[in-house]
């Protein structure tokens, strides 16, 4: 049985021999149990599930013997199985959702398990999802039609057919279950022969080259469509080479590893893909894109400007000072895809930036530019529904210059390049005063963030300058201009730990690579820690690409899991194209995917003292752990005296440490000359109620201990008010501030 079950990582050998032939026991005819894992649920209480190929259970070990399964799904009845997230300091949970809409928790699976069981539930609900047929249903006495006939548009019955009886359904649908096929028993026989080792079951024969006779071949079992390898750990053909497979009087050809071809077809692409570039950009990434042709261009200053015209925002425009596009290059520049000679300090890298960073948000691009030398030149790209064809219009010279000649307020203007976005798909459709400052307003503040973020390099070393302002035209002129500060996610001022940064390196071959690793100040309120998004989501690897931040974050990629107690961890990696293999940049430039030679490097890295990867890590979750230490290390308060029920007191000394040193606070009631509320006696170290507040017990006596909730919620406000010699100035205005509140809510109460 267990050798064709797959078992989870935490399941014990006696449960691996037990439970699986206790389950078979409710299995019906010819189910088969597929696999066998632990998990965590305390209601219903849960200590493993177990999957079948037609259905998925719930076990509680300590009941299974007498009681079976706690829990049965039908696997037809599952229409997804997920993680759902279980918040702060909870675990997350499998779970499924039927098809009814219901949800069914499966537990806290271990995490070498969580995949392997999602994907298990997934390929068996999916082979039994029902299927819905629909099928014209011909009245009485009408000729029968195919299965999947269908009326063709004006189609009329012959007149000489019987009419069809009252309420006669035309269509009919038949729901049915794909039936999940049971697995094919395979024997594997290690036949000691120089050509192959065969291995049968019921009308298969799998030949395979023969193997060295230290390599084990052991029974097993496969459902079609189903990974052996992934189901059936004991039955793997990853160290064999497929050569044919016989089923009944019909075989298949073999693997072959190259493709043959017999010619080629030119297809260009369609109009309408232009309409598709671009389509993982948001607003500030696609800006940020343009920036970096600006930034490659040599540009000093760089102006982004949003023109609302009657209230309405109409476009938005990118501007820079540097060199200009000559016109010799202005249509390979707006060719799409087309590349250029990067310099070794280019930005840049597909060819594809400018033209799909505008086209994921406008449906106008313009590029006017102006070389030294020359007069300004122009083109255009219009995203048009009845493009029939890539063709760039030309824009006339006048009007080029005198674009290129309006008040931008950049320096040095006889050379450079201006982008005008028109018909920005993400501006409100609005001319609402109130609604359009909002957007300006925020939109700005995700400009400067990202902005700042991804060059803050470049801002700090003063290569460039950045800002933004916003142009009324029917104003004289533009707004003030905001500029975009450099916002450094390792620009802290002082070091989490004594000793980092620390930088680790590794080399592999001809590849080393450096990782600089800091560790932030706990519980800081700088805006270069906190980022957009919270620290916590921004722990791991920084990379950058010619001082231009690429990702910020997010991850540490094969390295660790992300972890909240790694909050403060950051590490910058600087990536090139000249390191093969090792990284792929997406086109948008605002995410970096790994190879596994990076991971091998990560954990091969060390530091000149002998500091590796998980040292440092190690030590940026004991900063954090030191950090909520210290937080959590609550202030020792005065023992309450008389006026507190001993339960209650019990209750709070558990959660507040009290001061032995110290008196206690007795809480009691007396009558006031006056209406105010309560009173404080330093003296008599008694915190002193008005009796007229006290509340009615209806007829029944009175005790001292009485209003608990009242009294313990005033013992935490006003415990320091009995601190020290004497009221200072902060202390006399508290006890104002609470006499008057307090006496308010009294006096409503009873009104």
């Amino acid at each position: 049985m267990t050798e064709s079950v797959r078992i989870g990582t935490r399941v014990t050998p006696e449960e691996a021999a037990s439970l699986p032939a206790s389950l078979a026991r409710h299995l019906d005819g010819d189910e088969q149990l597929l696999g066998l894992f632990s998990t965590r649920l305390l209601k219903p209480a849960l200590s493993h599930i177990a999957v079948s190929d037609r259905r998925v259970f719930g076990v509680d070990r300590s009941s299974m013997g007498s009681g079976g399964p706690t829990m049965a799904l039908t696997a037809s009845d599952i229409a997804a199985c997920d993680v759902r997230k279980g918040g702060f300091g909870r675990p997350n949970v499998l779970s499924v959702r039927l098809r009814d809409g219901s949800t069914v928790d499966l537990g806290d699976i271990p995490p070498g398990d969580n995949a392997v069981l999602r994907r298990m539930i997934r390929d068996v609900s999916a082979r039994a999802a029902p299927t819905r047929t629909r099928r014209f249903n011909s009245p009485p006495g009408w000729p029968p039609v195919p299965a999947d006939w269908t009326p063709p548009p004006g189609w009329e019955p012959d007149p000489a057919w019987p009419p069809p009886p009252p309420d006669w359904e035309f269509w009919t649908e038949t729901v049915s279950t794909v039936p999940v096929s049971s697995p094919v028993a395979v024997t594997a026989t290690a036949e000691m022969e120089e050509t192959a080792v065969t291995a049968r079951g019921p009308g298969v024969e799998v030949k395979v080259p023969a193997v060295p006779s230290d390599i084990p071949l052991r029974a097993g079992s496969f459902s079609e469509g189903v990974d052996p390898n992934s189901l059936c750990p004991s039955f793997t053909l990853s160290s064999i080479t497929l050569q044919s497979v016989s089923i009944g009087e019909s075989t298949m050809s073999t693997w072959r590893e190259q493709v043959p071809t017999s010619g080629s077809v030119e297809l260009p692409p369609d109009p309408r893909a232009l309409e598709g570039l671009g389509r993982n950009h948001s607003l500030e990434t696609a800006v940020a894109d343009l920036v970096d042709n600006s930034i490659d261009a040599g540009a000093s200053q760089v102006l982004i400007r949003f023109v609302r015209v009657e209230g309405r925002l109409r476009a938005l425009y990118v501007v820079d000072n540097g060199h200009g596009i000559p016109a010799s290059k202005i249509d390979s520049a707006m060719t799409v895809g087309g590349r250029r000679e990067y310099g070794t300090g280019d930005l840049g890298k597909f060819g594809l930036g400018l033209k799909a960073a505008s086209f994921s948000q406008a449906r106008s691009l313009t590029v006017i530019s102006k070389a030294l030398g020359s007069s300004a030149v122009g083109r255009r790209w219009l995203l048009d529904e009845n493009r029939k064809g890539f063709h760039c219009d030309t824009v006339p010279t006048d009007f080029a210059e005198d674009e290129f000649s309006r008040d931008w307020g950049v320096e040095e203007t006889s050379t450079g390049t201006v982008i005008r976005w028109d018909g920005v798909t993400g501006f409100p459709a609005t001319d609402d005063q109130s609604r359009v400052e909002r957007f300006i307003s925020h939109t700005i503040g995700l400009l400067r963030s990202h902005l700042g973020l991804v060059f803050h390099r470049i801002l700090e070393a003063g290569k460039a300058e950045i800002s933004i302002d916003v142009e009324d035209v029917e104003a004289d002129g533009p707004g003030p201009r905001i500029p975009v500060e450099a916002l450094n996610p390792f620009g802290y001022t002082r070091s989490g730990r004594t000793g980092y940064p620390k930088e680790l390196r590794a080399r592999s071959g001809d590849v080393e690579l450096a990782f600089k690793c800091y560790i932030w100040t706990p519980r800081s309120n700088l805006p270069q820690f906190k980022l957009p998004e919270g620290p916590e989501k921004r722990q791991g690897i920084y990379f950058y690409r010619r001082d231009r931040l690429l990702q910020a974050g997010g991850g540490w990629h094969g390295v660790h899991q992300t972890d909240r107690r790694l909050q403060l961890a950051r590490v910058a990696v600087e990536i090139d194209d000249d390191i093969v293999g090792l990284f792929t940049m997406n086109p948008e430039k605002s995410r970096v995917n790994v190879g596994p030679q990076f991971t091998r490097l990560a954990e091969q890295a060390i530091a000149e003292d002998g500091t590796t990867f998980a040292d440092y890590l190690k030590a940026a979750e004991q900063v954090f752990r030191e950090s909520r230490k210290r937080s959590n290390e609550r202030r020792k308060m005065a023992p309450l005296g008389k006026g507190i029920a001993p339960e209650l007191r019990k209750a709070i000394e558990r959660e507040i440490p009290f001061a032995e040193d110290e008196d206690p606070i007795d809480i009691r009631w007396k009558r006031f000359p006056d209406a105010s509320f309560f009173e404080v006696d330093r003296e008599r170290r008694t915190l002193w109620l008005n009796e007229r507040y006290r509340p009615d017990t209806k007829g029944e006596r009175r005790s001292v201990n009485d209003a608990p909730l009242l009294k313990a919620l005033l013992y935490l406000v006003v415990e320091d008010l009995f601190r020290g010699e004497y009221h200072g100035v902060r202390d006399k205005d508290n006890i104002e501030l609470y006499q008057e509140i307090l006496t308010a809510a009294a006096r409503s109460e009873q009104a």
